[in-house]
């Protein structure tokens, strides 16, 4: 609400004010309409002044998130990021990848120097009781020797992580299975470290997304 101060107040209540204001300011001109509309304005623009840039400023850009690290993933920024892990019980391979809510994949974050000069034998470390986990949770009680490998989605010879949520159990049959997938990693070492056609992301995203497709144009089609 706007109030004007004395005695500009006094003057707009005396019957005689516009004689008074129109002796002092320069707008004879005006009718005593015209001046009291001219009066508000100013109060209100005034009024609105007092209100601070603050609730008008553009919004400041908030840091970057750090990178959220999972067990056996060191958050590496030049690492493929694979989704989150959201289930853990019935799970169901679809086609010739795992379930993306179990198995969605997971890295090590480990450099390009050692994946590509180190075994990784000393990298591996899946226990007995994590593979029979990773079983139950696609519903597989039984199965004859060699129907399965508990295989790393995204695989140590590409900075794969042994976290839960890189292990599924591929099957050996119907073809392409385990065998052939086996190839593409060995493709893709080679592309990352001897041929240098491919960063290590590239090739990590390459088998989680879509290996099959790699194993059809580059390894099936040249036989």
């Amino acid at each position: 609400m706007c109030s004007f101060p004395q005695p500009l107040e006094e003057m707009l209540t005396n019957a005689d004010w516009p004689e008074t204001i129109f002796a002092i300011t320069s707008l004879r001109f005006m009718t005593q309409q015209k001046v009291t509309h001219f009066l508000l304005a100013a109060c209100i623009f005034a009024t609105a002044g007092n209100f601070t840039g603050s609730s008008h400023a553009a919004p400041q850009e908030s840091a970057p998130k750090a990178r959220t690290k999972r067990s056996g993933q060191h958050g590496n920024a030049g690492e493929f990021m694979p989704s989150e892990m959201t289930k853990s019980s019935g799970c169901h391979a679809g086609g010739k990848n795992p379930d993306p809510e179990c198995t969605p994949g997971a890295v090590m974050g480990i450099s390009v120097d050692v994946v590509c000069n180190t075994s990784t034998r000393g990298r591996r470390a899946v226990t007995t009781e994590m593979k029979n986990q990773v079983y139950k949770e696609y519903s597989i009680d039984s199965h004859p020797t060699g129907a399965f490998e508990i295989d790393h989605f995204i695989p140590l010879e590409l900075g794969g992580s042994n976290d839960i949520a890189n292990l599924w159990p591929e099957p050996a049959n119907p073809k392409p299975g385990f065998h052939e997938k086996d190839k593409v990693e060995t493709a893709l070492h080679d592309e990352v470290c001897k041929a240098k056609t491919m960063t290590l992301e590239e090739a990590q995203r390459t088998i989680a997304t879509d290996w099959l497709k790699y194993y059809n144009e580059r390894i099936a089609s040249k036989k």
